[in-house]
């Protein structure tokens, strides 16, 4: 029987071997079945490609492709997009550690269905440990007025939570120059289109110490400032407020990685009660 996803599920992978299981058995765990995932294996070196073709023997929604060497997350995401099935109207991101909510697809299609001026929908997310374990929350801004206000702040888009309209691969592809390709990329559509959040946790999010947010903290803090700096006096972006936090993120840049994510930690997560 010929199968016709309606939405494509691109989750690059790189020695992910840990956690991969986890993450794929939440995208077949949805309540939204029309989906096929496609799994970029970046040039593993343990048992990701062993896993993810486990996986894919089993469910013919799942693909797998691996690259012949390391293209790194930006141009795995593009090769991924470049896969999808022709009946495919969105595109959902993921990444190999995190773990989808049950109903994730189900919310976030029918709110791109009853609001076709919004070309990307992301959620809040609840932030787990290495070992799964929920310990905070982190609120994303709703409203799409509100997103294009705050967005020379900072990213507010949770990456693995994003859910495109597929016509915004048309013109846009990942740019593998930034160490923040996503918020690059939504920066790029938010200059012609608009997104919004919805207020509700559908995904986990892993925080862990192998993670390259974590190790390189000061240089994705330095992408952050340089993909910035072009849009903050553009019209649409626009506010004092976003130019001084400009500003201060580049003072930060000064103090020791500690420091800079005992702050970030402070402003943006909301502990577990």
């Amino acid at each position: 029987m010929e199968f016709n996803p309606v939405v494509a599920v691109v989750m690059p992978a790189y020695n992910a071997e840990q956690y991969l299981a986890e993450a794929v058995e939440s995208i077949i765990n949805q309540s939204f079945q029309q989906w096929e995932l496609i799994l970029v294996d970046d040039c593993s070196t343990d048992r990701t490609n062993v896993i993810a073709r486990q996986f894919a023997k089993k469910d013919q929604r799942i693909r797998v492709i691996r690259n012949e060497k390391n293209l790194r997350t930006a141009d795995s995401r593009n090769r991924g997009i470049s896969e999808i099935s022709p009946s495919v109207r969105y595109v959902a991101t993921m990444d190999a550690d995190d773990r989808c909510h049950g109903d994730r697809f189900e919310k976030q299609i029918a709110f791109m269905e009853s609001h076709p001026e919004v070309s990307v929908c992301g959620s809040s997310i609840a932030m787990m440990d290495e070992k799964g374990s929920i310990f905070a929350e982190r609120k994303y801004p709703c409203g799409i007025i509100r997103i294009l206000k705050t967005y020379c702040r900072s990213n507010c888009f949770a990456n693995p939570t994003t859910l495109f309209r597929r016509q915004v691969f048309e013109h846009l592809k990942y740019d593998h120059k930034h160490r923040c390709e996503d918020y690059d990329l939504i920066f790029r559509l938010l200059e012609q289109s608009c997104g919004d959040n919805l207020p509700e946790i559908l995904l986990d999010y892993r925080l862990s110490s192998t993670q390259q947010k974590s190790r390189y903290l000061k240089e994705t803090l330095l992408d952050s400032i340089i993909i910035q700096r072009p849009r903050l006096f553009k019209k649409r972006f626009f506010s004092p407020y976003n130019l001084l936090c400009w500003i201060a993120e580049n003072i930060l840049l000064v103090l020791p990685c500690s420091v800079i994510q005992w702050m970030f930690r402070r402003k943006y997560f909301r502990n577990r009660k």
